[in-house]
């Protein structure tokens, strides 16, 4: 029985958690940062120990490691979780920089570890169906990929986090927390590269007070002020291997919108479109043929979607070697987003020119 740690107690390292009890498997340690709030979360998960240094985890034997920290400590966890021999489950983004995502592919490679990154939205049965159509011509050639991600996560007021920290949360905000989703859905389903993308930034209401917690916009409440300066929304354009085009609208602040990402595909012979809101839906259509619409009765959650990566990733962690038609993200995977990512933000950042990859 392998053993296994959970580093990080925030949402996803909770998910992650939850996901490996209803796959029966046991988490052995929970890791973070603070002492107190780690000991507390592990009781809540019913995670019978919990540590603050890495050296435990190899004391007790692990070798397999969910990274779920905030990603400006991904790397360096990550980076020892190999060395050790650990298999590695990272949530995205995986690495903030090219250099760094490169030395550790390399380095999983080196020690022949299961790798993953959590890109959970292709564990929903619509986007797998949509890749088998579209990857299987049904659409004929991939002409046009477009779509949004849109939540109202961080519309004023919102809570202040490491997401706000230059240090901890780096230096993007909308881009890697959600289009990276997108990014690695447009992908995943279409197996189109970026060759080159144009980029704009949006960064709105940039002065703001934090009271009690919470941001609120300046002149609204009385606390400690704090200038806003990543990006809350993106407009992307990409040149596509293969001639074919895309464009991605990214919004934190987009009220109403609790978790909205959508992504349609059009085709020299037909089209297909879905969405995050009405997951179990995945509409196609063909001129003069009129529209179809296929209904998972039986379909899954966003909760599910994890638990679902995550038992294709063990049964290759149990075998000891990638099945070829696994679905989930690898760190070769992540390595692109971050590419992708890197370069969104060099057009924003530099008069939206034209950058190629």
């Amino acid at each position: 029985m392998h053993k296994i740690a959970v580093i990080g107690y925030g949402m996803m390292g909770q998910r992650h958690a939850a996901a490996l009890r209803a796959l029966g498997y046991q988490v052995d340690v929970l890791m973070g940062r603070d002492a107190e709030r780690t000991k507390e979360a592990a009781g809540k998960l019913g995670i019978k120990k919990s540590c603050t240094d890495f050296n435990c985890l190899a004391e007790m034997g692990i070798d397999v490691v969910h990274v779920c920290t905030p990603p400006s400590e991904h790397f360096s966890v990550i980076k020892q979780a190999l060395e050790s021999g650990m298999h590695v489950v990272s949530e995205k983004p995986f690495v903030f920089s090219e250099d760094e995502g490169k030395a550790l592919v390399e380095l999983a490679k080196a020690q022949n570890v299961i790798n993953a990154v959590g890109f959970n939205c292709r564990y929903h049965e619509a986007c797998s169906d949509a890749r088998n159509i579209v990857r299987n011509g049904m659409l004929g050639d991939v002409l046009l990929v477009n779509g949004s991600y849109m939540q109202e996560f961080h519309a004023l007021p919102a809570s202040f986090s490491w997401r706000y920290g230059k240090e901890s949360g780096g230096k993007f905000l909308a881009t890697t927390e959600i289009g990276s989703h997108w990014i690695d859905l447009m992908r995943y389903i279409t197996g189109k590269e970026v060759v080159a993308l144009q980029a704009v930034y949006g960064t709105f209401m940039q002065d703001r007070v934090v009271a009690d917690g919470m941001q609120w916009p300046a002149g609204q409440k009385t606390g400690t002020p704090f200038r806003f300066e990543a990006d809350n929304a993106a407009i992307v354009t990409f040149s596509l291997s293969g001639g074919a085009l895309a464009s991605m609208v990214l919004s934190e602040i987009t009220q109403g919108r609790y978790n909205y990402l959508e992504m349609t595909v059009t085709g020299s012979d037909g089209s297909l479109w879905w969405n995050s809101e009405d997951l179990n839906r995945l509409k196609t259509g063909r001129k003069g043929i009129d529209v179809s619409e296929k209904v998972y009765a039986f379909g899954d959650g966003f909760n599910d979607s994890v638990t679902n990566m995550l038992s294709e990733v063990y049964e290759d962690i149990e075998s000891g070697k990638r099945n070829p038609a696994h679905r989930y993200a690898t760190f070769s995977d992540g390595l692109k987003n971050a590419q992708i990512c890197d370069a969104i933000y060099r057009s924003a950042h530099g008069n939206s020119a034209w950058v190629s990859l």
